[in-house]
């Protein structure tokens, strides 16, 4: 018998899509900083650390779906709308993120991950 996936899940199901998405953001964002100021060692330095929570909390929304018994089957960006297949406990589900959620999303992220903890 399948369980459908909890609020919670379905939180988890979005950061493990979203999280990477921002990792590689801010992996851009660095390599612009670099070229763009002339000491760009302290935004170097912002973003690793923002790219280190990112990481953590990765690995964090990684354990908790397999503690949960919940796999993303794939992901994909199509026609402005980031969709992921998961199955949670048995129940397969498409996960969708339209793009101009996806931008609200990314930028409340980027603002949460380059504050100082």
């Amino acid at each position: 018998m399948s369980s459908a996936p909890s609020v919670k899940d379905l939180r988890m199901i979005k950061r493990f899509v979203l999280l990477p998405l921002l990792m590689s953001e801010l992996e851009d964002n660095k390599a612009a900083i670099a070229k763009a100021v002339k000491y760009p060692e302290p935004y170097e330095a912002l973003l690793q650390e923002a790219m280190d929570r990112v990481a953590a909390d990765l690995l964090m929304v990684k354990d908790y779906l397999r503690r949960n018994d919940t796999k993303i089957e794939s992901a994909q960006w199509k026609d402005g709308c980031v969709s992921a297949k998961f199955v949670c406990r048995g129940h397969v589900d498409v996960f969708h993120l339209m793009d101009h959620l996806l931008k609200n999303d990314m930028n409340t992220a980027m603002n949460h991950y380059l504050r100082k903890p």
